[in-house]
Parts: structure tokens; C-alpha cells; sequence
């Protein structure tokens, strides 16, 4: 009886070998990156991570592309975002071509708590450069669900 356990592991770990890595193990930090859009403007958020000890932060990149035409500013968030503490926003990041305007923020969030925890969504609105009151239009992330585990076995 204990030889056919161990013959079968054998028969089982070539194959399991020449599986890609990302088949065999997928990582519990592994990024989120979700896009949004509308009127010609998308909105990319990137997550670094869905898992941190409580001691760990988070890493949040915002990038909005747009059309010249349009006007929008990446959100400043205030000291408490969700369940995080928001620990760093850098400026915004500006670059223009002819075809479009790009801004990049960057912030680091710090857990207040363990279990599973919620980044809400980020809001960016756009309007037309030319219009005084012009329509708004409202980009909006997905919430975020992140594991946070505590330090202490």
C-alpha cells in the first residue's frame, strides 16, 4: 500500500514541473490593474498587491489619458481613505502631445485593521476644455478587496 502513493507522486511530478510557473503557484500579492473610460478618456488604476501583513502598504498608481480638449485632475485624498491610512500622495505628473494629455499619481496606503479590507473607488472627473459650465463626466474605479493578515501567529 505505501508503494502506490509513492509511485504515483512520481509519475505526477514531471508533470507538474513542466507547468508554467503562474499555473503552479499564483502569488497571494499578485497586482490588480483595472481601466475605465468614457468620451475618449481612460482611466487606469494599478494595485500592487491584494495581500499585506498589517505592518505592510499598499501602492496605488492613477493614470488618466485624455484628448487635449479635456480638463480633469487626479483626486487628493485626505489622511484616511476607506479602512487605510494614506501615508504618501506624490503631485501629479504631467505630460502633453498633440493627441492626448497623461497624469500619473502615485499614493501608499497603510492598513487600519486585519480581515478583508476595501479600497472604495477613486472618482476623476473630465469636462470640455472649451465649455464654461460644460457637462461633467464621472470616472469611477471598482472598490478593491485586499487581505490583510496580522503579524502574530
Amino acid at each position: 500500500m505505501r508503494i502506490l502513493p509513492a509511485a504515483a507522486l512520481m509519475v505526477l511530478l514531471p508533470a507538474l514541473a513542466a507547468l508554467p510557473a503562474e499555473v503552479r503557484a499564483q502569488p497571494a500579492d499578485q497586482a490588480v490593474t483595472q481601466e475605465h473610460g468614457a468620451g475618449g478618456v481612460r482611466l487606469t488604476m494599478a494595485v500592487d498587491r491584494q495581500e499585506i501583513a498589517i505592518d505592510g502598504r499598499i501602492r496605488i498608481s492613477l493614470q488618466l489619458e485624455m484628448p487635449p480638449d479635456r480638463l480633469a485632475a487626479l483626486p487628493e485624498l485626505p489622511d484616511r481613505f476607506g479602512p487605510f491610512a494614506v501615508v504618501a500622495q506624490s503631485p501629479a505628473e504631467s505630460t502633453s502631445t498633440d493627441q492626448a494629455v497623461q497624469l500619473r499619481r502615485y499614493f501608499e496606503f497603510e492598513p487600519e485593521g486585519v480581515g478583508e479590507l476595501t479600497l472604495p473607488p477613486l472618482v476623476v472627473a473630465v469636462r470640455d476644455r472649451d465649455g464654461d459650465e460644460g457637462e461633467v463626466a464621472e470616472i469611477r474605479t471598482d472598490p478593491v478587496s485586499v487581505i490583510v493578515t496580522s503579524v502574530v501567529p
